[in-house]
């Protein structure tokens, strides 16, 4: 196996549109994502893979994809029976959860019972409800891929690992049969020659460029680039799913959260150094969950999340200066709580297709939120759910007065109007790193397929995908750990497929 981490940076978490002028450099590391995010480890509904069912792709229904989950998990808890039939206990990915914060806990748990709202602890097939944040930490170390899965492979003869190295293209021959993959390293170009099959993990955004500069793609943007046509595959780069969401900041009492002063304590770190404990030892994210449906349809599939965050008050970088300072002051002079409204199951779709047919230049990439009406109503509707929860008696205990952090853009609709929100959601929105579904799998019925329910890209041979491209549409929940299933399902289907033996799961 010859391993060659993507190249290129990821769009900041404000590029909405195909601008490219903000870029941050998030997951352009080994082990990707993993190695740099707030490491929430959330299997999503399982709702979202009985629909990829329905679209057609036999075999990724909750039922058959439950066991790979299992199988990657090493849950950091007792084992019960009711927790051995969906959580999985010698796997290689780590998960435990957030044990500090007591105050906030309690607050949390309180309203829950206050509300009435179920409180989800197991983990089974629908995820409505608030539960405690799942990690993927041990003792309070970060468990990335790269310390999952690279690290106890990389003694071996058959993994080569090349960093600072670019792929440029897939290499076909004359019958379309992908041989290999070309690349530059050092200013020189290299090709490595497949043996049986070429593997494209490149992530949502690069594994359509790499598809679309190699000839597979719509056929006429090919062209007009200067890309000889291999495989016309009008659906590569579209599909685009993500989750649009934003923060609300809420003032709280000392002690409920991570403050400005417990980062910069020099105890903090010590305390990390010598013990993995303390601040440092989990997430500046999220604590709790809340997923609803306020949309309606199946009430046990959420198509909101409302979590809870350790996030102290500080700017947002999707939003301008302005109106970060009217949404939380000064941030170095109040302790804060934030909670955010996520949307799960966007109707828009956003697209990426190329610039050039250089493989240097950045792809554009359009995410098109609120492209469908329903999606922005349905997010101020998350607001005042929002609100609710807030209001119980359990969460003021722990709060203290609000400002007046009114948008004045936005006070021309009036306060607490559904128009001022909609003005609120459009000045504040950004994006979760949860690109997905630009080589989205279906069956041959369906003309904007990319791959087969095999992963293997159609009009091509010898090529197949193993990301989060794949996805029909983007999980209900962080696409960490659905990324994760899909390589380990996907590994058995590569055995499967060349005659080797494949463990049976459970």
């Amino acid at each position: 196996m010859f391993l060659i981490p993507s190249p290129h940076p990821h769009p900041s978490p404000g590029a909405s549109t195909s601008s490219w002028k903000n870029i941050a450099y998030f997951g352009r590391v080994i082990g990707g994502a993993s190695t740099v995010n707030g490491m929430a480890f959330v299997r999503g509904s399982g709702y979202d893979f009985d629909s990829w069912k329905d679209l057609g792709n036999e075999g990724w229904d909750y039922r058959s994809v439950l066991p790979y989950f299992k199988k990657l998990e090493n849950y950091q808890a007792e084992r019960t029976p009711s927790l051995e039939k969906y959580r999985g206990f010698a796997g290689p990915v780590s998960v435990s959860q957030v044990q500090r914060w007591g105050k906030l806990r309690s607050a949390i748990k309180a309203a829950a019972a206050e509300l009435g709202v179920a409180f989800n602890t197991v983990g089974g097939k629908s995820n409505i409800g608030i539960s405690w944040a799942d990690l993927a930490v041990k003792n309070g170390v970060r468990s990335s891929a790269s310390e999952s899965y690279l690290r106890p492979a990389a003694t071996r003869s058959n993994l080569r690992v090349l960093t600072r190295a670019t792929v440029t293209r897939i290499i076909f021959d004359e019958q379309k049969k992908a041989r290999g993959v070309e690349y530059t390293f050092n200013g020189q170009t290299h090709r490595v020659v497949a043996t049986k099959e070429v593997v494209l993990s490149a992530g949502a955004l690069f594994t359509p460029q790499l598809l679309m500069l190699s000839g597979v793609g719509p056929p006429q943007m090919l062209t007009e680039r200067g890309i000889e046509v291999v495989s016309a595959l009008p659906g590569v780069g579209q599909n685009l799913d993500n989750h649009p969401g934003f923060v609300m900041h809420w003032r709280v009492k000392p002690g409920v959260t991570i403050s400005i002063k417990d980062i910069f304590n020099p105890k903090t770190y010590i305390e990390y150094n010598s013990k993995r404990s303390g601040v440092l030892s989990g997430p500046f994210g999220t604590i709790a969950h809340n997923f609803v449906n306020l949309g309606g349809g199946n009430p046990d599939w959420p198509d909101l999340n409302l979590p809870w965050t350790l996030r102290p008050s500080v700017p947002t970088p999707n939003i301008d200066k302005k109106t970060n300072v009217q949404l939380i002051g000064l941030p170095v002079l109040h302790d804060t709580l934030t909670t955010r409204v996520v949307l799960m199951r966007p109707r828009s779709r956003g697209l990426v297709s190329l610039r050039s047919a250089d493989v240097a230049d950045p792809p554009l990439i359009r995410n098109n939120f609120f492209q469908d009406p329903y999606d922005l109503k349905l997010m101020v509707k998350g607001i005042r759910e929002t609100f609710r929860v807030m209001n119980t008696s359990a969460m003021r205990e722990i709060l203290l007065p609000q400002p007046d952090t009114s948008l004045k853009a936005c006070l021309r609709y009036g306060r607490d109007t559904d128009g001022y929100w909609e003005c609120f959601v459009r000045h504040v929105v950004g994006q979760d790193a949860h690109h997905c579904c630009t080589a989205k799998m279906s069956p041959p019925t369906d003309p904007m397929g990319v791959v087969s329910p095999r992963l293997l890209v159609r009009g091509v041979s010898g090529l197949r995908v193993v990301d989060a491209s794949v996805m029909p549409h983007v999980v209900s929940a962080n696409t960490m750990a659905s990324t994760y299933m899909v390589a380990e399902k996907a590994s058995d289907m590569i055995k499967q497929d060349w005659g080797y033996p494949v463990q049976q799961l459970y």
